[in-house]
């Protein structure tokens, strides 16, 4: 194997076992080789059949047996094996594919104000087919522009999650959740995508399709079910369901703030603005809406709304307002959200002062 680092490391924290982990597996094998990148496997599926199956598959494979291991960690133990400049991560329900004739992407090409490339995904349901297929990339000069332009574009799917991305940025926010986060929930995916795009621009790769298999995320049903399991697994009862975009603006305020993520702080505060807007406003809509859906939760709801009527510089009395709020939806949380937000200001600080 040569001792130069792959431009690119695919990433796949693997759940499934063999019978239905195989074509994914088969096809980022297939990639990795043709493009002489890297791909990293966490199997933590606890299959033996799949192991032996795949144990020195390929030199363009790091294969690693790491049952019992949580979502996010089965995923870091990816990353700390990637010696790439981006990684890509991806699910062991999707294919990747390089195109025929097109010539592979130039990563000796991207600008540092560029924090990740995408490829061609197309969105696919079994049964149905391809449904659509997405090439938009995100070229906005300031943090504040990429967030809205990706949240018009999104269409509700969070397909830039699966992208190439600046190991240091995406390593970093996934080490920042896997060590400190107080409730890590199984959607906050889109306050990876957001702090990332706080970093720079995506542009497209043409040469790559990534074939997105959307799942239960198809129907209306499957949605809710998959949003019930990510709180209730993560210690909530159904009554914090509602206050799912208060929860993502906690995450994306305080991603905000980690150490690699170097912005001036006009930019940061713009961008801190915005993740109240995408968020906060439609909470605070929905529950005038709905106010049988927020019984008892009036007060904490009375007081984010003053804090968003008379914001401090950075906000901190809008996060505060939340974190006082999230405590009646989960007990100790208040003060776990205050140590999350500590924790990603000053990581080190906190690795030798909070249990993890």
């Amino acid at each position: 194997m040569s001792l130069v680092p792959p431009p690119v490391t695919v990433c796949m924290p693997s759940n499934r076992r063999l019978a239905e982990a195989a074509l994914s597996i088969d096809s980022a094998i297939a990639y990795v080789e043709a493009r002489g990148y890297h791909l990293v496997v966490s199997d933590n599926s606890g299959d033996p059949e799949k192991a032996a199956h795949y144990r020195d598959r390929s030199d363009h494979m790091t294969y690693l047996v790491n049952p019992g291991l949580v979502p996010t960690a089965n995923l870091m133990a990816t990353l700390d094996e990637a010696r790439s400049v981006f990684v890509l991560p991806m699910g062991d329900d999707d294919l990747l594919s390089a195109v025929a004739g097109e010539t592979p992407f130039d990563f000796s090409s991207v600008g540092d104000d560029v924090v990740g490339v995408r490829p061609v995904l197309d969105v696919w349901a079994a049964g149905e087919g391809v449904l659509r297929r997405d090439v938009f990339a995100i070229e906005g000069e300031g943090p504040l522009d990429r967030v809205q332009d990706y949240t018009r574009k999104a269409t509700g799917d969070n397909v830039l999650y699966y992208a190439m991305y600046r190991t240091k940025h995406f390593r970093e926010i996934i080490d920042l959740i896997d060590r400190f986060h107080p409730a890590s929930r199984g959607d906050l995916d889109w306050a990876i995508v957001y702090s990332l795009l706080m970093a720079g621009r995506v542009m497209v790769d043409p040469s790559t399709i990534y074939r997105y298999d959307i799942g239960r995320w198809r129907r209306t049903a499957g949605i809710e079910a998959a949003v019930k399991g990510f709180y209730r697994d993560a210690g909530f009862g159904e009554t914090a369901l509602p206050f799912a975009p208060m929860f993502h603006f906690m995450d994306c305020y305080a991603l905000s703030f980690r150490p690699s993520l170097a912005l001036g702080e006009v930019a940061r505060i713009k961008g801190l603005y915005g993740f109240a807007m995408i968020y906060l406003g439609p909470l605070l809509r929905s529950s005038e809406r709905e106010p049988s859906r927020f019984a008892g939760m009036e007060p904490a709801l009375a007081g984010i709304r003053a804090a968003l009527a008379q914001p401090d510089d950075y906000l901190t009395n809008v996060y505060e307002a939340c974190a006082i709020a999230s405590e009646q939806l989960k007990p100790d949380l208040a003060a776990g959200a205050m140590q999350w937000l500590a924790a990603v200001h000053d990581p080190d600080k906190a690795r030798r002062t909070i249990p993890t």
